[in-house]
């Protein structure tokens, strides 16, 4: 798509310390957020605050629906690792700071793309 002067990857290590100094664009959270073990809190608060005033935040991972039965691959998943339902992770991501979590696609084995961002 001709993007490739105006995108950069840095790679980071959520457990250990900040995302960086910078105010980054975007921020991309892939498979990381295994529910209540997963230091989910920690997490998203280093993902609000390396982010500039609108920046997006970007989630993938397992997600179960609200009756937390179901799709069957998150359901799965759930059985070995802690799996947030969408209600529980978007309810979370606003108590984290961010606006207008939304769901944005649903991918296959029960993962989906989650879209937030930050106002402030």
């Amino acid at each position: 798509y001709g993007l490739e002067n105006r995108i950069r990857l840095r790679p980071a290590d959520w457990r250990a310390g900040e995302f960086g100094v910078a105010k980054y664009d975007a921020v991309l959270l892939s498979q990381v957020l295994h529910g209540k073990t997963s230091d989910w809190q920690d997490l998203l608060n280093k993902a609000f605050r390396s982010l500039q005033p609108n920046g997006q935040l970007l989630i993938h991972d397992f997600l179960l629906n609200s009756e937390r039965n179901g799709p069957l691959g998150a359901a799965l998943f759930n059985l070995m690792v802690d799996v947030f339902s969408e209600h529980e992770l978007l309810a979370l991501l606003k108590l984290a700071g961010f606006a207008e979590p939304s769901i944005r696609a649903r991918l296959s084995m029960g993962t989906a793309i989650v879209h937030a961002r930050k106002v402030k």
